[in-house]
């Protein structure tokens, strides 16, 4: 069974702390131990962090409505009441190999609550060393990894992100 969150807790090192403040220095995914949205996970020398809280934007809660209807199958009746938007910009990892932007909408109808993760630009996947996570630690402890995360290869997550959300648009 899941938990209720109150609280959200944003790092420039691309993972959220849901209840919880995420970990002030990089772990690996499995070895944290409160439920966290790793969007994309790696040691950060600079950037920003955005974030939208709304639950009156009617065209923005639609149209998040309509995204989740179309990734998620169990989402037939789904109508988003309320929506969280963090956007990272400008994030260069340690080695100064490119300005990094992505952006994580937790998007709730006050019963179910998804997110949706979009990436703009991934020019690189390490940082001192240690290669971009992304994924989910669940409050129950069960990890899920997207694809390619851990590896040189997850900076390829903008490709298959692109494909499902053509047009890419920042919401703001």
């Amino acid at each position: 069974m899941e938990i209720s969150v109150d609280e959200l807790y944003l790092s420039h090192n691309g993972i959220v702390g849901l209840g919880h403040a995420a970990p002030d220095k990089i772990l690996p995914l499995q070895t944290i131990r409160h439920p966290v949205i790793a969007v994309f996970y790696a040691p950060v020398s600079e950037g920003n962090i955005d974030y939208r809280v709304t639950s009156t934007d009617q065209g923005l809660l639609t149209k998040l409505t309509q995204d989740v209807k179309q990734v998620f199958a169990d989402a037939a009746d789904f109508h988003a009441l309320q929506a969280i938007i963090i956007t990272w910009t400008g994030i260069q990892n340690a080695e100064k190999d490119g300005e990094a932007s992505f952006q994580l909408a937790i998007i709730s109808d006050g019963m179910s609550t998804y997110s949706i993760v979009r990436f703009g630009l991934l020019p690189w996947s390490s940082s001192l060393g240690y290669y971009a996570q992304t994924g989910f630690v669940h409050s129950y402890g069960k990890i899920q990894t997207n694809v390619n995360s851990g590896g040189p290869d997850v900076k390829e997550l903008v490709k298959c992100v692109t494909f499902l959300f053509l047009p890419m648009y920042w919401h703001r």
